[in-house]
């Protein structure tokens, strides 16, 4: 409340003063209000204000309300004439039982609710009288005291002053605070012009009820009680129809009419005896006051309750209309009874197109079997869950794929249904199916590049040795050169000098061996010193020419004929011509090497075909094994009795550098058959190499 706001800004000698008059005048007035020859009023108004000021003000107004108690119940005692009692003592007595009323009974409140606002619900209303009945113990048991063992009351027992001034206090704190605590909370809100006359009526009828029951004139004592039930409906209709306010203003209008009655000796409580008239009235006060909140707190629970449910409702229903998966109801036969408006953003489909049909009457048929085995092992399992993943055809037949899951509720009576929840995940499908092929591509590249990069390292590894024995090879050629030209030069000498050995065959056999030894040498030099072709241009018939010629004089004692075949259009070439010569004489030399007895023949052809020259060199010889074949072109591998095996490797790396091809086919007892193409001119591989 805004007043109770700006009364916390004052000082608080100021606040403290101020609820000291207020007490007072309030207490002054209840007190005028008593019973005739009793101290007492069937309600206390001040135990009320104390317990809203504590309340609201916080527990540093406690002075004002002993100081207004004290003065009001001084006024009193001087005004009544009791000076048998004395006044300042007990007034003080009084006053302190009173401060001590409403800082337990706030104190308990705020312990038991454990917040400032309450009355929202029935547990706090129980909460609210419960503290207003401890709290008011000490105010009863104290000014009772004070009063009765200074005066006692002629006739009137301690036990009957005690509860009347008991009841009195409690249900003051019922009808004044709750009122209060109602404004606080701004429920005395009034919704249209026909509520506020409604409102108008209700307070008339109250007014005219309650004055017909406690104004009026009854003959016999007790005998007209019932009577008072008649206020009962219209304080409940109070209460039903505007909830809080309603029932403090029917239980304010009830006590305040029904204290005048009875204090006027009217109405069906008026009897012989005034304390149990007075016990009757606050009991009758107290119950309809607790019957009114509490039903104003089980209306406030109902309406809070319809609510939230309407909200939750409201949200739920955005949530699923808004929803950007499919959420759907089934029954155990897989029938559709609901399906969210987010079908038609997915399917395509409107609501009305699905409801009566199977679930599986849009999936695709051969994900129906296994999705029917998850779904009838669903049903059969209350509360379970199961997910799946399966094409559906939409309205347009694009099929898509989906991933859904379902929560089997048959057994519960307010949903009754397995609730499937779906979404479209055809681009993550898509996706995912991209990402798994491109990481078996990446796998497979990897691998390759793996088995590539061993290669490398092998040939790498390869090469240097080669290089390794290239260099040894060059040295010991070199070495060994100058020994075999001295046994040349003295084989020489020897057939001059001694003219009758120029037959000798040993002399013969040592030249022969000298020549074999010069050509090993030339084989590891050339090996050795394998260099980049030094193009021009070269005439290929002469060299083919040539190579035969030299190959038939070192041949020709051991019968090996050589056929030439030469086609149109082979004329120049740019090559290497001494590096062109070494291939050819290699090859034929292995050809005609190839020979295990005397006689044989090589076919030689030679043919242009496009930009390239392919020479074939053909022999009738013992061939070459399968297992062989792979390794003919490895360094120093050779079948030969005689020989380095670094013929035909250096006539791979020679074809290799004039970017040309070499390759062998053989047959055991068969022959071989060695076929060179060369290109005619010079690749731009090779003018890279050359100008480096």
């Amino acid at each position: 409340m805004a007043l109770f706001k700006k009364l916390q800004l004052l000082s608080t000698n100021s606040l403290s003063a101020l609820i000291a008059i207020i007490y007072a005048i309030i207490a002054y007035g209840s007190l005028q209000l008593a019973f005739e020859g009793t101290n007492a009023s069937p309600v206390w108004p001040p135990s009320g204000i104390a317990f809203c000021a504590v309340w609201f003000l916080g527990y540093k107004v406690w002075p004002g309300i002993w100081l207004g108690a004290f003065i009001a119940n001084v006024v009193v005692f001087t005004h009544n004439g009791w000076a048998a009692i004395p006044t300042l003592p007990v007034s003080a007595l009084i006053g302190t039982g009173n401060t001590l009323e409403a800082l337990m009974g706030v104190y308990l409140l705020r312990s038991f609710t454990e917040q400032t606002v309450f009355l929202s619900r029935i547990r706090d209303i129980f909460k609210f009288i419960f503290a207003a009945l401890i709290a008011c113990l000490s105010s009863a048991t104290i000014g009772t005291s004070a009063v009765y063992f200074t005066h006692p009351a002629a006739g009137v027992p301690f036990d009957m002053i005690w509860f009347t001034w008991w009841l009195g206090d409690v249900v003051g704190i019922l009808i004044v605070a709750s009122s209060f605590l109602t404004f606080q909370r701004k429920l005395w809100q009034l919704r249209s012009w026909q509520n506020a006359l409604e409102a108008v009526l209700v307070f008339l009828v109250l007014i005219i009820v309650n004055t017909g029951v406690f104004m009026g004139e009854y003959s016999e004592y007790g005998f007209y009680a019932h009577v008072t039930y008649l206020v009962l409906p219209f304080a409940i209709w109070a209460t039903y129809r505007f909830g809080f306010p309603g029932a403090t203003v029917s239980a304010l209008t009830t006590s305040v009419i029904a204290v005048f009655g009875s204090m006027l000796h009217l109405g069906p409580f008026v009897g012989q005896r005034v304390p149990e008239d007075l016990m009757i009235v606050e009991c009758f006060i107290g119950v309809i006051a607790v019957t009114v909140l509490t039903l104003a707190a089980a209306l406030y629970e109902r309406q809070k309750a319809e609510e939230d449910i309407k909200n939750n409702e409201a949200r739920f229903r955005s949530l699923v209309e808004n929803s950007f998966e499919v959420i759907a109801l089934v029954d155990a036969q897989a029938k559709v009874f609901y399906t969210s408006p987010s079908t038609k953003n997915i399917l395509g489909y409107d609501n009305s197109e699905t409801i009566g049909l199977s679930m599986f009457a849009w999936m695709h048929p051969e994900d129906i079997p296994g999705v029917l085995g998850i779904f009838q092992g669903l049903v059969k399992n209350p509360g379970a869950i199961a997910h799946a993943i399966c094409r559906m055809r939409r309205k347009d037949g694009i099929l898509r794929w989906m991933e859904g899951s379902g929560y089997n509720l048959l057994h519960d009576p307010a949903i009754g249904a397995v609730v499937l929840n779906y979404r479209d995940i055809t681009e993550r499908k898509l996706a995912d199916e991209v990402l798994k092929r491109d990481k078996e591509s990446l796998i497979e590249l990897v691998d390759e590049r793996s088995k590539e990069l061993i290669k490398t390292q092998k040939e790498l590894k390869h090469f240097s040795r080669l290089a390794d024995i290239g260099t040894l090879a060059a040295t010991v050629a070199h070495e060994l050169r100058n020994p075999l030209g001295v046994i040349h030069l003295a084989a020489y000498n020897l057939k001059r000098e001694k003219t009758e050995l120029g037959d000798n065959r040993h002399l013969m056999n040592i030249e022969k061996k000298v020549w074999e030894g010069n050509q090993i040498i030339d084989n590891l030099l050339s090996y050795a010193r394998i260099k980049i072709p030094n193009y021009e241009e070269v005439r290929i018939l002469h060299i083919l020419d040539e190579c035969v010629t030299a190959a038939q004089g070192r041949f020709g004692e051991k019968g090996v004929t050589i056929e030439k075949e030469y086609g149109d259009g082979l004329d120049s070439m740019e090559s290497d011509p001494n590096q062109i010569r070494e291939i050819f004489l290699n090859i034929l030399n292995n050809a005609c090497q190839s020979f295990t007895e005397s006689g044989g023949k090589v076919e030689l052809r030679a043919r242009r075909d496009g930009d390239m020259v392919k020479v074939s060199i053909q022999d009738t010889g013992m061939g070459i094994s399968h297992e062989d074949l792979d390794k003919v072109f490895e360094p120093f591998f050779t079948r030969k009795s005689k020989g380095t095996g670094l013929g035909l490797t250096i006539c791979n790396e020679l074809v290799n550098l004039h970017q040309g091809k070499i390759e062998i086919s053989s047959q055991l007892e068969q022959g071989t058959t060695v076929t060179v193409s060369l290109p005619l001119h010079r690749g731009e591989q090779d003018d890279e190499t050359a100008s480096h």
